[in-house]
């Protein structure tokens, strides 16, 4: 690569499995994978006696240790059902089912991370999860189309120990679902920090309201406390749903998920600061809504509904601080190195190797997309 020899440049070397990728100043040059070697060691040199290096770092990047649903570990109860295809498109070609209430598989694990690998699809259900024993979240395994080796759920970081992830079939499911199947591939689990959080859910230490609810089963609590099967519905088409923080915050984007997609056609997202003042305005939300915008400082947080083609319901609303950080490469700059790593990522679809596609996967959904782009453009 030819550059300007007179000043510093930045080089970087990523190691992850097998496959190993250099960088120039933010610029991926090349891409080798080697399958032939288990461990080695990585140096850097030139070919010239003049050249110097200064600020060397070697970091950790953890890796994911993948096992098989049938790795004898995996504790199953209940009746599941097993197959294999070769070709298929699930992790291995095979994969274990059940659509049978309360059948559950239990992953233990030493680390700090645990994953379900799964998939997706038209005849799946809602599964339960449990982390050391512990009821963390229920979640809704339908899709219009299948997809295979998803990361289902992916626990917190936790403390560096023994721990295990339970999932089991909960015997209900989004009206849209032919069936309440749920549908296990592979699990996985890593002894290093994962990637940063992106951030805090606001919301969930906040007191919501709303100027109209349903009934009792649909109130505005059920819009913040994190469980995406619970949810507000309004009685009236416009409306609002509101988080009062107690406090004062500082917040740049917000998600929302919305029951039926697109019962919503224009809303607002809102905060006060003494009156109220708009953030962000949006036609239709769907499935999962991510807006950002310059962060906002106000002690209250809403959603103001001013279209709908029917009353508007809501799993969750979502409010974070800033996400992520767009210093790609660390040269304490947000400039064209940085888009550059955005751009070698584009449409990455399997950024599933811890802090992977180096950091670029922003909204840590293990893809890069739209979404990405619209935090990284902020």
């Amino acid at each position: 690569m030819g550059f300007d020899g007179s000043k510093w440049h930045n080089i970087s070397v990523r190691c992850t499995d097998s496959r190993i990728d250099a960088y120039v100043d933010g610029r991926r040059a090349c891409t080798i994978i080697d399958n032939q070697r288990s461990a080695g060691n990585c140096c850097i040199g030139g070919n010239m006696d003049a050249s110097q290096y200064d600020n060397i770092s070697v970091m950790p990047v953890a890796e994911w240790t993948v096992i098989n649903e049938t790795d004898p570990s995996v504790i199953w109860v209940g009746q599941w059902w097993y197959y294999y295809y070769p070709g298929s498109l699930f992790y291995n070609y095979d994969c274990t089912y059940s659509n049978v209430t309360g059948a559950a598989v239990t992953f233990p694990f030493y680390g700090k991370t645990g994953r379900v690998i799964g998939t997706k699809r038209s005849d799946c259900g809602y599964m339960d999860v449990f982390v050391d024993n512990i009821f963390k979240t229920t979640i809704d395994c339908y899709n219009t189309a299948e997809n295979n080796k998803q990361v289902l759920y992916q626990t917190d970081e936790l403390a560096l120990d023994n721990h295990t992830i339970r999932t089991a079939v909960k015997g209900q499911k989004n009206p849209s679902s032919t069936n309440y199947t749920i549908i296990m591939e592979a699990f996985s689990s890593t002894t290093s920090p994962t990637c940063p959080a992106p951030g805090t859910n606001l919301a969930l230490s906040a007191t919501a309201s709303a100027s109209s609810v349903w009934s009792s089963s649909y109130t505005a609590a059920k819009a913040n406390d994190a469980n995406y099967i619970t949810r507000w519905n309004s009685y009236t088409n416009s409306c609002w749903l509101e988080l009062d923080f107690g406090k004062t915050v500082t917040f740049a984007s917000t998600r929302l998920t919305e029951y039926e997609t697109n019962r919503i056609t224009g809303y607002r997202i809102q905060y006060y600061d003494g009156t109220w003042k708009d953030a962000y305005s949006g036609t239709t939300v769907g499935d999962s809504k991510v807006d950002t915008f310059p962060a906002v400082t106000g002690t209250k947080a809403r959603l103001y509904v001013d279209t709908a083609t029917n009353t508007p319901s809501i799993y969750e609303f979502e409010v974070y601080a800033a996400r992520g950080d767009v210093d790609f490469n660390g040269d304490g700059a947000i400039d064209f190195g940085d888009v550059a790593i955005f751009c070698n990522y584009w449409l990455e679809q399997e950024c599933n190797s811890c802090c992977g596609c180096d950091g670029v996967d922003l909204l840590h959904d293990n893809k890069i997309d739209f979404q990405d782009y619209a935090i990284f453009a902020e």
